[in-house]
């Protein structure tokens, strides 16, 4: 997740399964952009709409256990989750810090906007 894009093509690079994969995929050689694509493609098929909590919104009382319907309510009310954790994939897809220090940078070693310290992507629910 923090490697440099470079050293990780010379790393796929390395290995010739990969290579020959690669050259399958997108009939030529291995570079970021074909990284991003194969990711991307990846990332498609993991989009699901049949849990539990899909069915409950659409309607079926009966989807969650009585824990998770008590779950849900600490994260929709007190926890204050829905103000990130929203949307068709449940996320807002924005960068927040929320106040844990543990030397971790997060988007600040991207951006070097010092706004952007301790600040990280509010990850998809939706899968």
């Amino acid at each position: 997740m923090d490697q440099n894009i470079n050293e990780l093509v010379k790393e796929l690079e390395a290995v010739p399964e990969y290579q020959k994969l690669f050259a399958q995929a997108f009939d030529d050689k291995i570079t970021s952009e074909h990284i991003a694509d194969a990711l991307a493609s990846y990332e498609r098929i993991l989009i699901v709409n049949d849990k539990p909590f899909d069915h409950y919104l659409a309607g079926d009382s009966t989807a969650l256990t009585i824990q998770e319907k008590l779950g849900m309510e600490i994260f929709a009310g007190k926890g204050n989750c829905l103000t990130c954790y929203a949307g068709a994939s449940f996320s807002d897809n924005n960068f927040d810090n929320l106040g844990v220090n543990n030397g971790d940078l997060g988007r600040f070693e991207v951006s070097n906007d010092e706004d952007d310290k301790g600040a990280f992507r509010s990850i998809s629910f939706g899968n």
